[in-house]
């Protein structure tokens, strides 16, 4: 895969203490690209687990995104940022908290239905950022300017799920995300009657 990509990785403890060994059935789906349906994937085993790519091709026919689920529950899901087949300088903020939102939480249901228990370490990397801004959307909110990321790979710091994963953690980590480009938090959760969603 070329380009700006999310890497999201969610690492179990129990996968280095007493590794388990999960076996893919025949009818196995494995898990879904970040942002990706059912429909419309690839889907093979590899070394390590069972892959699932998806979403459209560019022009050298590569996928937009995958998601590996390893034999020893580790969970590896990359997503391309921006529009695929077309030029642009921009990563979009939005689509990286969909990952956060959607499809983190159906990759813990996977573990879980796999037995394979916490806590887990979440780590969400950003790379190839090089000249890319991060667009964030036309909010009334908004008011910072759109700047680009002092590194082209961005690190950040693990977030160690003990519990459920619910939005306020995936707040926390586009926060971060909107921190290393420069911007106070993120602008696309709101809260409304005390409840916290993302912005549509």
């Amino acid at each position: 895969m070329s380009g700006p990509l999310a890497v999201v990785h969610i690492v179990p403890l129990v996968s280095f203490t007493a590794p388990p060994e999960i076996a893919f059935g025949t009818n196995e789906a494995g898990i879904s690209p970040p942002g990706a349906s059912t429909g419309g994937r690839h889907i093979r085993y590899s070394l390590e687990g069972f892959i699932s790519a998806g979403g459209s091709l560019n022009d050298k026919g590569e996928h937009a995104g995958y998601g590996l689920l390893f034999r020893n529950g580790i969970v590896e899901a990359v997503d391309h940022l921006g529009h695929y087949s077309k030029q642009t300088d921009f990563v979009y903020a939005s689509q990286i908290e969909e990952t956060l939102c959607y499809s983190v939480p159906s990759y813990l249901e996977r573990l879980a239905r796999e037995n394979v228990d916490g806590p887990y370490y979440i780590l969400v990397s950003l790379i190839r950022l090089t000249s890319h801004r991060l667009n964030y959307g036309q909010h009334e909110t908004i008011s910072e300017p759109r700047s680009r990321t002092p590194s082209p790979n961005v690190l950040l710091p693990e977030r160690v799920i003990n519990g459920a994963y619910d939005i306020q953690d995936a707040r926390k980590l586009s926060d971060l995300i909107h921190n290393a480009f420069g911007l106070k938090q993120s602008h696309g959760f709101i809260e409304k009657d005390g409840v916290l969603r993302l912005r549509r």
